[in-house]
């Protein structure tokens, strides 16, 4: 029994040890859950809303998609969510703050629509894009989708891997190119009746684990024959470029004031920390 006691107590004393030995890792988790609650808060105030004369409200998709974090440029953390209609992504959101530079906090939307989208908060209209947030593009040199769901999320990874991205980042001061890395897996799988897709997959291209463009694979329906597309979306101001099988099929220019025009497909907005202070005002909290 007292052999026992001496190793809990042991084990103890090398937890706590450890813990303070990497006061790091308390700092990362503290920050993570900051994001977490405002990024929560921010996309409940949220609603996006698809096309003009009869505008059809997206849902949201209330766990995040992806958590992230970006050390290359700064101690940055953020949290991604998607919006839908009719099981077909609309919309992708992404609530972020750098610890260590003079940003704030900040939201960023990207339209994955052919149609017009919009979003508001609090009756306050905060985007209304002019033009279609992605275009897609027939997969010529694609085998036919699998007819077996697992068969298919097979071809996309094959199909995403057939992509490189690349970015020219000058958040620093200089240009520096750097290749963005494909997360392989999925971060959202859909299907929509209403839009002839059979099935579809969101995938990322990042640096470090932020994501940097989105990949939409889908396979799709038409006159009883499938076939695949793709669409690419930005979600960076920076000059960036994506290859398929090594020829560039899509480029963008760098966005000098992403936050001042509300209609572009790919637009930033303050958030403001507080809103998850108001937020328990209103629901009664201390």
């Amino acid at each position: 029994m007292y052999s026992m006691i001496l190793l809990i107590a042991a084990t103890a004393y090398v937890e706590a040890d450890s813990s303070d030995r990497d006061p790091g890792a308390n700092q990362d988790t503290q920050r993570r859950a900051e994001v977490s609650r405002v990024a929560e808060a921010e996309v409940r105030l949220l609603t996006v809303t698809v096309g003009r004369d009869r505008a059809v409200t997206a849902v949201v998709r209330p766990e995040s998609l992806l958590r992230w974090s970006n050390p290359t440029v700064a101690a940055a953390y953020g949290e991604v969510f998607v919006w839908t209609v009719a099981g077909r992504p609309v919309a992708l959101g992404c609530v972020y703050h750098a610890y260590d530079r003079p940003w704030g906090w900040i939201l960023e939307l990207v339209s994955t629509s052919e149609r017009p989208v919009g979003a508001s908060a609090e009756r306050k209209t905060l985007w209304n894009t002019e033009s279609a947030g992605v275009t897609f593009k027939l997969l010529e040199d694609a085998p036919p989708p699998s007819p077996k769901p697992a068969g298919r999320l097979s071809q996309m990874r094959k199909l995403a891997g057939r992509f490189s991205a690349e970015m020219i980042d000058e958040r620093n001061g200089d240009e520096e190119k750097r290749s963005l890395r494909l997360l392989t897996h999925p971060v959202y799988r859909y299907s929509s009746d209403e839009e002839h897709v059979v099935d579809g997959s969101v995938f990322c291209f990042a640096e470090a684990t932020d994501p940097e463009i989105w990949l939409l694979l889908e396979a799709v329906e038409e006159d009883g024959a499938t076939s695949w597309r793709y669409g690419l979306a930005r979600m960076n101001g920076s000059p960036m470029q994506v290859r398929f099988d090594g020829t560039t099929v899509h480029t963008w220019d760098k966005v000098e004031k992403p936050w001042a025009n509300r209609s572009a497909p790919y637009v930033l907005c303050d958030v403001s920390p507080d809103i998850v202070k108001s937020e328990t005002k209103t629901k009664g909290g201390d």
